[in-house]
């Protein structure tokens, strides 16, 4: 495995242990790229954001390599 593959790899973990943890399930992430509000994030990122209040999701997505850089809830 290259050195690029392992990083995304290691970033995947960990943003997909950190959406668990706040109980955002990896369909819900995909249905909130899909169908958010997108705006412009700060340094290449995008942000997505569906809901609101205590069930606002935010999903924040590098525009480059399309990973997932964290997921926030409320």
């Amino acid at each position: 495995m290259s050195d690029k593959a392992l990083v995304q790899a290691m970033t995947a973990f960990r943003t997909t242990a950190q959406a668990a943890a706040r109980g955002v399930s990896q369909a819900l992430i995909k249905q909130v790229v899909q169908n958010g509000v997108k705006t412009a994030g700060q340094k290449g990122t995008s942000v997505f954001t569906q809901g609101s209040g205590a069930n606002r999701i935010r999903v924040i997505v590098d525009n480059k390599t399309g990973n997932v850089i964290t997921v926030t809830k409320g």
